[in-house]
């Protein structure tokens, strides 16, 4: 048996909930090894990856394949093999390089690493899916804009006519926020609202218990308001939810006490992006630039503009928000 009859078999997903032409990774697994088996070909290695393909380097395949020689690479289809050209083009040297050659199931075909007429065939197909990519992305981005555009502020709702009117409950949890947050606030007041609102059966009561010096006798006051942190504890503890029925993150509730919380819904997102999730075009995102520093409207779903990047040491913020950037980087 040859050296080239000895595979790598290479499957991916973008995320764990994937339903890209249906392939998950233990079905791409399958209609590889099927394809390995009519040719007699034996596996010498089977590497799963969940991640984009188009935004990371995929650094443990290439990897994989410097460690080794004389492989045949096998992928589903080209765009599990990735997303991006750049990734493709260090992939594709790597293993001529070392002698692997790449098949593609979907294709059929197994193409010779040192035929050159085969890097273009699927360098071609590496870029249509960089592109679909890009172009989705955009679209997701355009419907994510579009949905958050049409989401009630905290506090409201549309009614059936489309108007924006009160939403009670919400406004009910924001009073409790503002208590919780809120130093001397009566802890009868706090209670009231976690009766009518959450579900106290089983639970711990709420209740801090202050004795006052000055006046030697026992009151019922927070002598201090509550951390973000505390207080999403408290919502979680007592059951007492966002929309969709979603627990209440410090954020949430940082943005509920600014008045900025709008709620888009995780789950579409989610599901919409799969491969293209760290791929949304943002490149119109507008910039204000002066002298010093690059102001970057950033929202950690979407990720940093084209181009840009981060000085050594600085981490990326976990909420939306002007990010500001020093102008030589």
């Amino acid at each position: 048996m040859g050296s080239k009859n000895i595979g790598i078999v290479y499957t991916r997903i973008s995320c764990a909930n994937d339903k890209s032409h249906n392939m998950s990774l233990d079905s791409q697994e399958h209609a590889i090894k099927k394809f390995l088996k009519d040719r007699s070909i034996s596996v010498f290695k089977i590497f799963k990856e969940i991640g984009s393909a188009f935004s990371k380097p995929q650094t443990d395949l290439k990897n994989i394949l410097k460690s080794t020689k004389n492989k045949l690479l096998i992928v589903f289809e080209p765009s599990r093999l990735s997303r991006n050209l750049r990734n493709f083009k260090d992939i594709y040297t790597i293993c001529k390089k070392n002698k692997h050659n790449i098949a593609v199931v979907s294709m059929n075909e197994i193409f010779n690493t040192n035929i050159s007429s085969n890097y273009e065939i699927l360098f071609k197909l590496i870029q249509k899916a960089e592109n679909e990519s890009i172009e989705l992305g955009r679209r997701i981005s355009r419907s994510i804009q579009y949905k958050k555009s049409k989401e009630a502020p905290w506090g409201k709702k549309y009614n059936e006519f489309n108007r924006l009117v009160d939403n009670t409950r919400e406004i009910k949890i924001k009073k409790l926020i503002q208590l919780l947050f809120s130093k001397g606030t009566k802890v009868t007041d706090i209670l009231n609202i976690i009766n009518e609102i959450g579900n106290t059966k089983n639970k711990e009561p709420f209740e801090i218990i202050e004795y006052d010096r000055k006046t030697e006798r026992i009151v019922d006051i927070l002598p201090f308001g509550m951390s973000i942190k505390n207080i999403a504890s408290t919502l979680d503890l007592y059951e007492i939810r966002g929309r969709q029925n979603k627990k209440l993150t410090p954020n949430n509730i940082s943005l509920i006490l600014d008045d900025k919380y709008k709620v888009c819904d995780d789950n579409f997102i989610l599901n919409s992006l799969c491969d293209n999730i760290e791929s949304v075009d943002i490149s119109k995102t507008p910039l204000n630039i002066n002298k010093q520093w690059l102001c970057i409207l950033f929202d950690p779903k979407i990720g940093l503009p084209e181009g840009i990047i981060l000085p050594e040491g600085m981490d990326l913020p976990t909420i939306a928000c002007n990010l500001y950037i020093p102008k030589c980087f």
